[in-house]
């Protein structure tokens, strides 16, 4: 069996530790020292994990998102989730939908099973930035046999949020050709925490979709590793199958931490809106100094994806501000968007305004050279 490496996630385990970096696409890490508390009391509720996840954790995603228990599984983070959904939806050798641009976790999983990778655009919106699924692209490829249509959302890396009514013609498709959607939702609590979006999740609205999400990106809970999958309870049922041929049972520990987080969200929630409110006041600034950069529609992700005025391969950029401005980016070939340029709010507001001001002297510096 060839298994083809993630080469977005390798550079990104890999990437160097300068001082400024950008390619941190969630709020900063949080401790979670507080979520252990007295280790024998830990150690009891470690003792009731069973076999397909902690029983009250499932039992918490189920009530935050409002769909059954029995549409829940606990997995170890988002990216995980989203290789169980396309293992339950895909098939070697038939059609799957995956957006473009998109996050390459996700087209290199439907190559690893074997699907054939069919491509829909997200349409450029009036700023000239992904927006959009084309809806006629979908249909075409539905009708053409796909069994799976890939979205994320927010948009990853174009940060645009869907609300339900812009998603559920997608849905529709779905359900009139018999197809699954799946959709990475790593990044939608994101509208709700930062714009007073709804909380909720696309797997409530059909029993054709998938959804997956973390206590990750929103939530700086990285290192639990806490995620899940949120689907039909027979898609669910082929899902526990993966576990069992995978990794047999999830982390206890990790399990309790984040039934803990999720019993105390309301703290992970306030970290996050606080970050988001000092971070996104410093790119709005910076933009407006900017006229040759354009960032999307701010649906309060801590990220951005940004057009920069004459560069149409933002990889030169990128190997120019580590090498002599000690800032890290995320070139936009990793989203299969080379013009653009993925920054994240990983850091504090000062360390993200010192980054980009030497990302403007960067920018022009290569303007200058011509």
């Amino acid at each position: 069996m060839i298994i083809p490496p993630v080469e977005y996630l390798s550079w990104h385990k890999n990437r160097p530790r300068l001082r400024f970096d950008l390619a941190v696409s969630g709020v900063p890490n949080a401790d979670v020292a507080e979520l252990i508390g007295d280790p024998r009391a830990f150690r009891a509720e470690m003792d009731q994990c069973a076999g397909y996840g902690h029983p009250a954790l499932i039992v918490a995603v189920a009530r935050r998102y409002a769909v059954p228990a029995e549409n829940v599984l606990v997995t170890a983070g988002t990216s995980m989730a989203n290789f169980f959904a396309l293992a339950c939806t895909a098939e070697p050798g038939r059609k799957v939908l995956l957006e473009t641009p998109t996050y390459e976790p996700l087209l290199s999983a439907a190559r690893l099973i074997g699907a054939e990778r069919v491509r829909f655009e997200r349409r450029p919106d009036a700023r000239g930035l992904p927006g959009q699924p084309d809806q006629s692209a979908v249909e075409h490829g539905l009708r053409g046999g796909a069994t799976a249509v890939v979205l994320s959302n927010h948009h990853n890396p174009g940060g645009v949020r869907l609300s339900a009514p812009e998603l559920a013609p997608l849905i529709r498709l779905c359900e009139t050709h018999a197809a699954h959607l799946i959709v990475d939702e790593a990044y939608l609590d994101l509208g709700y925490l930062n714009r007073g979006d709804p909380l909720w999740t696309a797997a409530a609205l059909s029993d054709r979709v998938l959804a997956t999400g973390s206590l990750t990106k929103a939530y700086g809970l990285s290192g639990l590793r806490i995620g899940w999958l949120l689907a039909a309870p027979e898609v669910i049922a082929r899902a526990r199958n993966l576990v069992d041929h995978l990794h047999v049972v999830d982390s206890g520990p990790s399990q309790v931490m984040g039934l803990r987080a999720l019993r105390r969200i309301e703290v992970f929630e306030e970290r996050c809106r606080a970050h988001y409110r000092a971070c996104r006041p410093v790119l709005d600034e910076w933009l407006r100094g900017r006229p040759d950069v354009t960032a999307n529609r701010d649906d309060g992700a801590v990220f951005a994806l940004l057009r920069i005025e004459g560069v149409q391969d933002t990889a030169l950029l990128a190997e120019l501000l580590a090498r002599e401005y000690e800032t890290l980016v995320t070139p936009g070939h990793f989203f299969d968007g080379p013009r653009y340029l993925r920054i994240g709010f990983g850091g504090s507001a000062e360390e993200l305004a010192e980054a980009l001001h030497r990302m403007g002297r960067a920018v022009d510096r290569l303007r200058a050279a011509g």
